[in-house]
């Protein structure tokens, strides 16, 4: 038997949902309302693969596949910047089985604005799978991510352009869990302060973006695919311009084109922005310590020291 009939691969995307109190219908029993989550996308009930063939590499495999159901689903081709990482291989015993390369890439979209005719998705960490999609390539999948954001600054491959701490907070507590607060924002700007992300002081300039996203996208290919209303979602004190609120499209495009994460309410204190650091290292010099939100303070202070 030829080696490239024993090579398949396997892509996990991934997408982040922020948190939103009234989840699409398509998304039941996947997410929890209130709750933000980290999905992995499937196609016809499976994750995508495809054979290695001879005069191809697992890598350039891996991404042709994600590239076309990005293109598939979204109009468009797949940002550059998603970058598509090998996360380990799944070996059966039986001998006529390939041996399958599992991948997995992130990518800038939020979920709730993809329709549900075309597109599936499971929850990376909680939750059961359908038996034909492997529970341990989920999990693979899962502790790649978890590694990645207890180590690196890869959360920022899940997040949009501007984004506050509390939509980062949200995508640590997607994989490990209700999380406490003041831990976090800790790791996330105190001891790894212009690491992971840089506050963005010209909030002017935020919102110009932002505007500009949705009379680019607006009504264009990428927006006539999305959903209309109710998803429940506003982009809070970054108001939106009234003749733009009158085209549903022009939500889903502003979302989707990766500028600006929403807030659930435009009111009280105007949100921080922050965007990715540039430049950032490759691995933090304060790694994540999981601090759960019932953990008592004094066995938080005793543990940190």
């Amino acid at each position: 038997m030829k080696i490239e009939n024993r090579l398949e691969v396997l892509v996990v995307p991934v997408a982040g949902y922020f948190e939103s109190p009234e989840p699409p219908n398509w998304l039941d029993g996947v997410v929890t309302p209130g709750r933000a989550a980290l999905l992995a996308h499937v196609r016809d009930g499976d994750w995508l693969r495809g054979p290695v063939a001879s005069e191809a590499t697992p890598r350039s495999v891996a991404t042709d596949l994600a590239q076309a159901a990005y293109r598939e689903l979204l109009g468009q081709s797949m940002p550059r910047t998603a970058k598509v990482d090998h996360v380990g291989f799944i070996e059966t015993t039986d001998p006529a089985s390939p041996v399958q390369l599992v991948y997995t890439v992130a990518w800038p979209v939020s979920v709730p604005e993809i329709p549900t005719e075309e597109a599936s998705w499971v929850n990376l960490a909680w939750g059961e799978v359908a038996a034909e999609l492997a529970s341990e390539v989920r999990d693979s999948v899962r502790d790649y991510w978890r590694q990645a954001l207890e180590e690196t600054p890869a959360v920022v491959s899940l997040l949009p352009k501007y984004f506050t701490i509390s939509q980062m907070h949200e995508m640590y507590e997607a994989l490990w869990g209700p999380l406490d607060w003041g831990s976090f924002k800790d790791f996330a700007v105190g001891r790894n302060r212009d690491s992971i992300a840089t506050v963005v002081k010209d909030t002017q300039a935020v919102k110009a973006e932002r505007d500009a996203s949705f009379n680019d996208l607006a009504g264009k290919g990428a927006a006539k695919k999305l959903v209309g209303g109710g998803v429940g979602l506003s982009l809070g004190t970054l108001a939106i311009p009234a003749p733009l609120l009158a085209a549903p499209a022009a939500m889903a495009a502003a979302i989707v084109s990766g500028t600006t994460a929403y807030q659930r309410s435009a009111r009280g204190r105007a949100p921080e922005w922050y965007r990715a650091t540039p430049n950032p290292p490759e691995y933090l010099e304060h790694i994540f310590t999981i601090r759960p939100d019932w953990m008592p303070k004094a066995n938080r202070t005793a543990k940190s020291r």
